[in-house]
C-alpha cells in the first residue's frame, strides 16, 4: 500500500484535489455523525481563519503545519495528534508540501448522545494546547483505531451507532491516556491567567450570538471588567473587545465564504444580529467592506 506517496501498512485511500474534504462532506458528517477522512494534504483555508461546527481530530502522518489556534501560534508535525473543538478558530500560516493527515470528524449532535468526557468535552488541556506527539507504538495504535472507526462508520447496520459509541469511548480513553504519558505532560500546568483566557475564549464560542459586550464575559468569569480586560490584554496583546470582534468577524467570514446557500440576512441572524443593517455596519467597521462585497471578492 502507498500512503501519501509513501509505502505503509494502513489507510491507503486517496483524496482527490478539489474543495477541501471537510467542506465536501459537510452533509455526510451531519447525517452520519462520525466520518473518517483519509490522506488529507491541506487545511480548509490558507491564511484565512476557519471555524468548524464539528469536533475535528487530526492525526499527522507526515509534514509540518504552522498555524494560529484561538489566536495563539501552534505547530503540528509528524505523529502529532490534535483536537480542534467546535467554533474554535484555526488560521493556517504555512503547510509543508509533504503534509498528510487523517481526520476524524465528529458532529456535536453525535457527541451529545455519548458519555464521552475526556478528551472531547470540557478539556482545558486540549483547548489551550490542542496537540501532542505520539510515540511509534501509540501512533500505530491510533491508526488502527481510525481504520476500525472508518469501517464501522460505513456499515449499513441497525447496530452501527451503538458500536460507534463504544469505539469512540475507547478512542477517547486512549488519547487521554497517551497524553498523560507524553513528553510534554509535565509542562501542561497552566497559569491562572492562561486559564482565564481559555475560559473567556470558550465562553465566546458559546455566547457570541447573545452578547458582544466585555462586561458580559467579565461577569461570567466573576471578574471586574477592568481586571478582566488587563489579563486578556497581557495574554493576547489585544483588548477583550478586540478578541470578541475578531471571533465574530471570523465566523461571519467563514459563513460568507463557505455557505453560499445562506443569505446575508440569514447569516446576520445566525450571528445574533436582529437587524441586517446592524451586522453590515459591524462587519464594515472591522473589514472596510460590506458582507456582500466580501462574499463577491471570494468568488
Amino acid at each position: 500500500m502507498y500512503f501519501c506517496g509513501k509505502k505503509v501498512d494502513f489507510m491507503n485511500d486517496v483524496i482527490k484535489k478539489g474543495p477541501h474534504p471537510l467542506l465536501q462532506n459537510a452533509l455526510r458528517i451531519k447525517t452520519n455523525g462520525v466520518v473518517v477522512l483519509k490522506n488529507i494534504t491541506s487545511l480548509p483555508t490558507f491564511s484565512k481563519p476557519y471555524a468548524s461546527s464539528d469536533y475535528v481530530v487530526c492525526l499527522c502522518h507526515r509534514g509540518r503545519v504552522s498555524a494560529h489556534y484561538d489566536m495563539q501560534p501552534v505547530t503540528f508535525v509528524e505523529r502529532d495528534i490534535a483536537i480542534i473543538y467546535p467554533n474554535h478558530i484555526i488560521s493556517t500560516d504555512k503547510v509543508s508540501s509533504d503534509y498528510c493527515a487523517t481526520l476524524l470528524v465528529i458532529s456535536d449532535d453525535f457527541l451529545k448522545k455519548t458519555s464521552l468526557v475526556a478528551p472531547f468535552k470540557n478539556n482545558m488541556t486540549f483547548k489551550v494546547q490542542p496537540s501532542f506527539n505520539l510515540n511509534e507504538n501509540q501512533y500505530k495504535e491510533l491508526c488502527s483505531m481510525l481504520d476500525s472507526i472508518h469501517f464501522i462508520s460505513e456499515l449499513d447496520s441497525s447496530q452501527r451507532s451503538t458500536i460507534l459509541y463504544l469505539q469512540m469511548e475507547v478512542f477517547a480513553f486512549l488519547i487521554d491516556a497517551f497524553r498523560s504519558q507524553s513528553r510534554d505532560a509535565d509542562n501542561l500546568k497552566f497559569t491562572h491567567n492562561q486559564k482565564i483566557v481559555a475560559r473567556f475564549y470558550e465562553e465566546i464560542t458559546i455566547h457570541y450570538q447573545e452578547s458582544r459586550e466585555v462586561s458580559f464575559y467579565a461577569h461570567l468569569l466573576c471578574l471586574s471588567p477592568k481586571y478582566f480586560g488587563a489579563i486578556v490584554k497581557q495574554a493576547t496583546g489585544m483588548s477583550a473587545g478586540e478578541c470578541i470582534e475578531k471571533y465574530v468577524i471570523t465566523v461571519a467570514k467563514t459563513l460568507l465564504r463557505t455557505r453560499n446557500e445562506l443569505t446575508i440576512q440569514q447569516i446576520s441572524e445566525r450571528l445574533g444580529f436582529e437587524v441586517q443593517a446592524d451586522f453590515s455596519r459591524y462587519f464594515k467597521r472591522a473589514t472596510n467592506m460590506s458582507p456582500k462585497e466580501y462574499r463577491m471578492q471570494q468568488e
